[in-house]
């Protein structure tokens, strides 16, 4: 109906608005305006609180509390420059009103102003701004139901909010005819005089119109005072309403007892007994004597109907104004007062008898721990008697050790008022224990205080338990000593006991599962034995299998043995069990089965292997058949088969069934794992290669590094590591057990064995191979040393006999077409000379003194040194790489350098068709069996040689060059190495290029 808030802002003096915490819901605009009030603030912000707002002092705080705490309806509070009236709303809210030298103040003339100014100022009735003034103010809604009063309205009629102002005021069922209430509703402002039935006084009335923000119309009513108050009601009067509206009976009487005035509560009491007698010493069973004898405070009983009342009578004569003696009779009524007192004695007796009769003693003491009072227990239990209370304090009683203990407690509960217990004991008469409890005893801020409480003797109790508890401890010691679960169960199937080795077992370590279902926690995996030990006899235990999901969602294997239990009397209680943990055994048994099905599988792939195995002359099938196996039986993440090869190993894989070769360049002396696995001979596990691998293996074993484990199982004949077979593994290598390093161990030997047994057969041939050429060349030799012979004789006449008919030919004249023709015949029979000179030279070299080469300085040699810068004119590098260790060894010179030169010419000629490469060439040590050789390798990347053509490098006259090539280079080079003891090797792959190498034996130089 009413903005509470904003109709304050049409007050001119300064209001805040507070709830009961004191923080600010509204501040009017002349407040907020006010700078100079203003001034005494810091900043306002609702909700913040008034104390922040206006800097009040400690004491001035204190008063605005009272209001807020309620103590007080209002307050005033005097500052230097201001004055707050404090006063509240409601239950919820607080007014605060600041007065000021320098604050207009609303005055009563400001009320009688234009229509408009009393609508714009109609809303301080809501909130205590018409408080502070004497006149009676009230707002009536249309109907003339009465809105709101201020203060001196309801001193004087009560609180009359949502009564009839025409009831109130007029005690009439209907509008006052001097109200006009239809003309003030329309606008009017009526004046007029009345008189106050309520105080028998005349007052100036003004009724004005008032309109809320909604459009709602009220009327406001201003009533003044227009009589001095100089006597305001006759004495008795006042006294005759004072009389009649006490709770006390009050009666006159004269000296016959005849009552002559009677108040409304004493003529409420006696009701028609009053009417009957009408006479106080009747209706009071009192004599003359009694009425003139005065009495103060006394108790009389009398009955009034069928009730008994008792009466505290105050009895005295007063003189009248014509002498006669009148009696004054007070009564005030003290039935509930007496049935109060009666039920305190009763129920007094009655806890004094408890306290007295119980075998527990009880006490009470003062402030100073002295004891006043005790039951006869209490009396008897410490051999107290009555004559030393007051002098001996509750602390004596027991041993020393406890008085402080007793100080604290009362201390506390001093403070506190909340009771303590204490355990104590006594040597004074024998060891006793005992068990005390302390109260507060004091009601109210004046009684001295006291405290009570009681002592039990728990002497025997103690024991008891001590024996209990020594008992159950033994017993539970037992229990917990005990490795396996142990769990009793109620004939619920509930737990109601166990030891901590059942919470290790279900996985709640300090959980409290009593009460909890055993089911919930253990599943026996066949469920017919729980039934059955249900069912079972009284002396029957039993053993089942069963499996616990721990609180983490582990499965645990436990055997269970599980017995009935029964009372002394042989009732059935429940179960208990002990519960084994057998999950590491059972792992053991899977372990062992999954093993035998491991080996059995291993055994029959072991032994398949060797079938294919023992049948196998070619080493593409031995190493397709060991990466079948090896991916069968380990299936690793990386699969690789090192071979060795004259001085470094080759790199077999297979990736999508295709056979991928290459060359390493891994060997003995760069590989610090190849020595350790030449020295251990033994499988490598390697768990963590970026740690186990030293920077030179890392980079070696580049294919793996990003692998968590790597297995090298080595393959030797005799001591030389022929072949590596390199797993590697994105997972732990648990499953690598004894078993499998047995299998691959039988199968790295079964590798070595059909290994020598391939390259015995592949050397073999290579000799039959190589016997077969050198018989081959032995007979052409012979050959071509008899044609060579015969050819050369004839050839030597026909070169004369040209020479010298040129020069006759030369004295005459003849055409140059005939000088050309003998001029190519010379050059022909010249080149002829020079191949059967070729022929002579490889059937039968000529016989040279040996010399000691350092091979490291061969291509310093002049003929070498030319031949390679015109090499290395026509785009084509050579990049030579020479040992530290010098390289000796044993033969002519220029029979060296003639086999080097051929084969430079042929990589030169084959890079050169190929249109772009490089020539390598190495010079270094290799040792083949007993035997060192000194090594030079002359490597290309030019085209290659064909497949079909492999076989026929080293016979005579066969070359690729379709001009200049007579095919004897290789020929002539193959017979100087081989009458030295050496070997010519040549490996060649179309396409990629080819590397020839010479090997000699090694010459140590002394």
């Amino acid at each position: 109906m009413f903005n509470q808030y904003k109709y304050l802002d049409v007050i001119e003096t300064p209001i805040i608005v507070c709830d009961n915490s004191g923080r600010m819901k509204f501040a009017n605009l002349s407040f907020l305006q006010n700078r100079k009030l203003l001034s005494h603030t810091e900043s306002v912000e609702k909700n913040k609180k008034i104390f922040d707002i206006l800097l009040l002092n400690k004491f001035q705080q204190d008063e605005v509390y009272k209001v807020l705490n309620n103590k007080v309806q209002e307050n005033r509070i005097f500052a230097d420059t201001f004055e707050l009236y404090i006063s509240r709303i409601n239950k919820n809210k607080i007014i605060i009103q600041i007065k000021s030298e320098q604050i207009y103040q609303l005055k009563y003339s400001d009320i009688i102003q234009e229509k408009e100014d009393n609508i714009k100022f109609s809303a301080a009735p809501f909130f205590s701004a018409f408080d502070l003034l004497d006149d009676l103010i009230n707002i009536t809604d249309k109907t003339g139901l009465i809105v709101f009063a201020n203060k001196a309205m309801k001193k004087l009629f009560g609180d009359i909010r949502g009564q009839y102002c025409y009831k109130v005021f007029a005690g009439e069922d209907d509008y006052c005819p001097d109200c006009k209430l239809s003309l003030v509703l329309d606008g009017n402002t009526i004046r007029y005089e009345v008189k106050l039935n309520k105080n028998n006084q005349y007052y100036d009335v003004i009724n004005s119109p008032f309109a809320d923000f909604d459009g709602n119309i009220y009327k406001i009513s201003i009533m003044r005072n227009l009589e001095d108050i100089v006597e305001k009601q006759n004495t008795l009067v006042l006294f005759q309403n004072a009389i009649n509206r006490s709770k006390n009976l009050v009666c006159f009487a004269n000296e016959n007892g005849d009552i002559l005035y009677a108040n409304d509560t004493f003529i409420k009491y006696f009701g028609q007994n009053y009417k009957e007698e009408n006479n106080i010493l009747s209706l009071m069973n009192y004599s003359k004597e009694d009425a003139y004898q005065s009495s103060d405070n006394k108790e009389i009983k009398i009955r009034i109907g069928d009730k008994e009342i008792y009466f505290k009578v105050f009895i005295y004569p007063i003189q009248s104004l014509s002498n006669e003696t009148i009696f004054v009779f007070i009564a005030s009524d003290i039935t509930d007062l007496k049935k109060l007192e009666n039920k305190i004695a009763i129920e007094k007796n009655y806890f004094q008898s408890i306290i007295d009769n119980t075998i527990d003693g009880f006490f009470v003491i003062d402030k100073n721990q002295k004891i006043t009072d005790c039951n006869p227990s209490f009396q008897k239990m410490f051999h107290v008697n009555q004559e030393s209370l007051g002098t001996i304090t509750l602390a004596e009683l027991f041993d020393p050790l406890y008085k402080r203990e007793f100080e604290k407690k009362i201390n506390y509960l001093k403070k506190s008022h909340i009771s303590q217990i204490t355990e104590v004991s006594s040597s004074n008469n024998g060891f006793k224990n005992y068990i005390i409890s302390l109260n507060y005893l004091s009601t109210s801020e004046s009684d001295d205080e006291q405290y009570y409480g009681f002592v039990k003797d728990i002497t025997d109790i103690t024991r008891l338990h001590k024996i209990i508890e020594n008992e159950r401890n033994y017993n539970r010691r037992i229990i917990e000593t005990v490795t396996l679960g142990f769990v009793v169960i109620n004939e619920f199937g509930e737990i109601i006991d166990y030891n901590n080795a059942f919470l290790h077992l279900i996985g709640c370590s300090g959980k409290n599962v009593k009460g909890e279902m055993f089911s919930s926690y253990i599943k026996p995996v066949n469920k017919q034995n729980m039934e059955d030990l249900t069912n079972s006899s009284p002396d029957m235990l039993r053993d089942f299998e069963a499996i616990i999901i721990t609180a983490d969602n582990q499965e645990k294997n436990v055997i269970v043995s599980m017995s009935k239990l029964y009372d002394i009397l042989g009732n059935y209680l429940g179960n208990f069990a002990f519960i084994r943990d057998i999950t590491h055994q059972k792992k053991i048994e899977n372990e062992i089965v999954q093993q035998s099905h491991q080996i059995i599988e291993l055994v029959n792939s072991l032994t398949k292997f060797t079938a294919s195995v023992v049948c196998i002359d070619d080493m593409d099938n031995l190493l397709l058949q060991i990466y079948s196996f090896i991916h069968n039986i380990l299936n690793p993440d990386y699969l690789e088969i090192l071979v060795f090869s004259t001085d470094r190993y080759i790199s077999h894989q297979y990736i999508n069934n295709e056979h991928i070769v290459n060359n390493t360049e891994i060997s003995y002396k760069t590989s610090f794992i190849i020595q350790k696995l030449t020295k251990s001979k033994t499988i490598m596990l390697i768990t963590n290669p970026i740690i186990e691998l030293n920077d030179e293996d890392q980079l070696l074993f580049s294919n793996v590094m990003r692998f968590q484990n790597i297995i090298l199982t080595p393959i030797f004949i005799g001591k030389d590591l022929k072949m590596i077979i390199l797993m590697a593994f994105n997972k732990e290598v648990e499953f690598i057990n004894n078993v499998i390093i047995t299998i691959l161990t039988s199968v790295s030997n079964l590798i070595a064995i059909a290994f020598e047994k391939i390259t015995s057969i592949a050397e073999q041939e290579k000799m039959k191979e190589a016997l077969n050429r050198y018989e081959k060349l032995v007979a052409i030799g012979r050959i071509i040393a008899g044609v060579a012979h015969e050819i050369n004789n004839p050839l030597s006449i026909m070169q004369l006999d040209i020479a010298e008919l040129d020069q006759k030919l030369d004295k005459g004249d003849y055409d140059q077409e005939i000088k050309d023709i003998i001029r190519s015949l010379l050059e022909e029979i010249q080149r002829i000379s020079n191949i059967v000179k070729q022929l002579k030279d490889y059937a039968k070299p000529a016989a040279l003194n040996d010399d000691i080469i350092n091979l490291n300085d061969i291509f310093r040699t002049y003929p070498l040194k030319i031949l390679s810068k015109n090499i290395q004119k026509k785009g084509i590098p050579i990049n030579i790489t020479i040992p530290k260790q010098k390289t000796y060894v044993k033969l002519p010179l220029t029979r060296l350098i003639q086999v080097i030169m051929n084969i430079l010419a042929n990589a030169e000629d084959a890079v050169l068709e190929k249109g772009e490469g490089s020539i390598d060439i190495d010079i270094s040590t290799e040792q083949r069996g007993e035997k060192i050789f000194a090594r030079l390798s002359v490597k290309d990347t030019g085209i290659g040689i064909h497949e079909e053509n492999k076989h026929l490098l080293f016979e005579p006259f066969f070359t690729t060059k379709p001009k200049e090539g007579t095919g004897l280079g290789l020929s002539i080079s193959y017979s100087i190495i081989k009458s030295y003891d050496g070997e010519i090797e040549i490996e060649s792959k179309r396409g990629v290029g080819t590397e020839v190498v010479i090997l000699l034996p090694f010459y140590k130089k002394m």
